[in-house]
């Protein structure tokens, strides 16, 4: 279990699946997100999505779209500030991943997973970008990043480090940092292999992330 020096941030098994259509992304213009059923655990998730094509891992009970499922991924370690009484900004965020279905071993993805602490309505400068790990295989991949660092997707993050946690999100992306699954980029920002989709999909993954505060030894989980 974690010390009080470290924190389970997420623990979450999923698999990435086209939707049931698996049409060729195109730009189209947002339709409103529907709030997520999850009838068991770990659902398979249509992840092209037309309005947003982030996996929601969790969201603050104040989002209209928050359904009360979702309550039971959000881990009971969050802290309610990032750097008081414990300083987590300052420190590492260590990852386990362990990749159970992949399409190919030659196609790299990446795993990206963001945090905010507000309502994002429209607002991207408000998330915090972290755990960008990259894998071919199978099996199970360590990776230890800051949690602070000048990286493109946080210098210049306006995230509130003295709140709570409003929302985690989980994106697959190829090895620029394209979202696979984004409809509204492919336009601009067309993934590697657009729209071949069968180079990323399906893929069923554990992803673990812990965060500790700077001098402190980590102590991995069980």
């Amino acid at each position: 279990m974690p010390t009080q020096s470290q924190f389970l941030l997420v623990d979450h098994l999923t698999r990435f699946r086209p939707a049931a259509a698996d049409k060729p992304l195109a730009c189209r213009a947002p339709s409103p997100r529907k709030p997520e059923s999850w009838p068991h655990p770990f659902p398979d998730h249509p992840i092209n999505w037309l309005s947003d094509g982030f996996k929601i891992v969790w969201i603050d009970r104040r989002e209209p779209y928050w359904h009360p499922r979702m309550e039971a991924a959000r881990t009971p370690d969050l802290p309610d500030s990032w750097v008081r009484p414990v300083d987590y900004r300052d420190g590492t965020i260590h990852y386990r991943i362990e990749v159970f279905e992949k399409p190919n071993t030659t196609q790299p993805i990446t795993l990206l997973s963001r945090l905010t602490t507000d309502v994002h309505h429209g607002t991207h400068n408000i998330w915090l970008g972290h755990g960008v790990c990259v894998f071919k295989t199978t099996g199970v991949h360590y990776y230890s990043q800051p949690v602070y660092s000048h990286r493109p997707f946080t210098r210049d993050t306006k995230f509130n480090w003295d709140r709570p946690v409003y929302e985690l999100q989980l994106v697959v992306s190829d090895l620029r940092g394209a979202c696979v699954h984004r409809s509204v980029e492919q336009a601009h920002n067309a993934y590697d292999g657009a729209p071949d989709l069968a180079l990323y999909l399906p893929f069923k993954v554990r992803y673990t992330a812990i965060a500790d505060a700077p001098s402190e030894e980590f102590v991995p989980p069980a």
